[in-house]
């Protein structure tokens, strides 16, 4: 029983890297199936997506800036 966990495992890793690799490659779907994708009115670009989690990414950032700026001015304040 336990071979048998181990092996399937191996196989999901395996199959997983597998698809990681096709999915960069841009080969995990035919022409077909890519070009209905991108008639769907939610479809996207990669690099707009990017630019997305970019410019939320920096938000979130500078969000954590200011709360540190504000414990330290906090606790310069406190001290005097």
């Amino acid at each position: 029983m336990e071979q048998t966990i181990t092996q399937s495992l191996e196989k999901a890793k395996a199959l997983r890297q597998s698809i990681l690799k096709k999915a960069f490659e841009g080969r995990l779907l035919n022409d077909d199936e890519l070009a209905a994708c991108k008639k769907a009115k939610d479809y996207e670009p990669a690099g707009e997506l990017l630019k997305k989690i970019q410019a939320e990414k920096a938000k979130k950032e500078g969000r954590e800036k200011l709360k540190k700026k504000k414990k330290t001015t906090g606790k310069k304040a406190e001290k005097k």
